[in-house]
Order: structure tokens, then sequence, then C-alpha cells
């Protein structure tokens, strides 16, 4: 990585991590084992703010499957998303440019699991607040 990509990297996560409600801008942690990479609700809650304030001035083109038919449709409402849509155009742009996960650019050290939490993608993200 040259010194500009990790300058422009390092720009880009002082974005993200303003967007998300990071009280800290830092370029995260490194947490080699991914056994260490949970994610707190806190954590998920700030990436459903980053969803909030975006889907506010933007639709995002999703894919659905209906009746047995997928088709592309417009999604504003955060309300609809699910972590496929999250991953797409939160998580895989974020992470991106330092090849890590979301917990490793939200975190400042590793986070071992407490609770394990069995979800289908597909579900609205927001349903894991419920």
């Amino acid at each position: 990585m040259t010194r500009e990509e990790f300058v422009s990297g390092f720009e880009r996560v002082a974005v993200l991590m303003e967007e998300f409600g990071c009280s800290r801008v830092s370029a995260g942690t490194d947490v080699p084992d991914a056994a260490l990479r949970a994610i707190r609700l806190d954590q998920l809650g700030m990436v459903m703010n980053h969803v909030k304030l975006r889907l506010k001035y933007q639709k995002w083109s999703v894919r659905r499957t209906m009746d047995g038919e997928t088709a592309m449709v417009e999604v504003s409402d955060p309300q609809e998303v699910n972590l496929y849509d999250v991953c797409k155009n939160v998580i895989l742009p974020s992470t991106e440019w330092r090849q890590c996960s979301m917990m490793e650019l939200l975190a400042s050290t590793e986070q071992p699991p407490r609770f394990f939490v069995s979800h289908w993608w597909g579900e609205p993200v927001m349903a894991f607040f419920d």
C-alpha cells in the first residue's frame, strides 16, 4: 500500500467514523482471529444510523424475490433494508480499501463474543433490535 493510498484510506475512515457517529476517529484495529471479531449492538446501531442517513437522500437498487421471481427494486425505507443490502451498500465499500471486517473499522481492540445470534440475512436488519 502506498502512502497516498493509506492517507486516502485513513481520510475515508475519518469520514465514515463521523458518519457512523463514533466519538473517535481512527483506522480501527487489526484482529487476525475472526472468532474475536464480534460486533456489538451499539456498533450495529452506528451502521444502521448511517443507513438511515443515506436513505434520506438516496434510494438503493436492491434484489428482491417475490412469488418466485427475482427483480431489482428501489428501497428508501430503512425498515426494508436487509443485511444483503447493508453489505453491498455500506460494509463492502467501507472495508474494501483495508480488506478488513466492519468490526475492525469500528472497534479499537478485540471483541470476543458474549452471545451468538442466528439470523437470516434476508430479514430486515431493524428486526435485530426488536
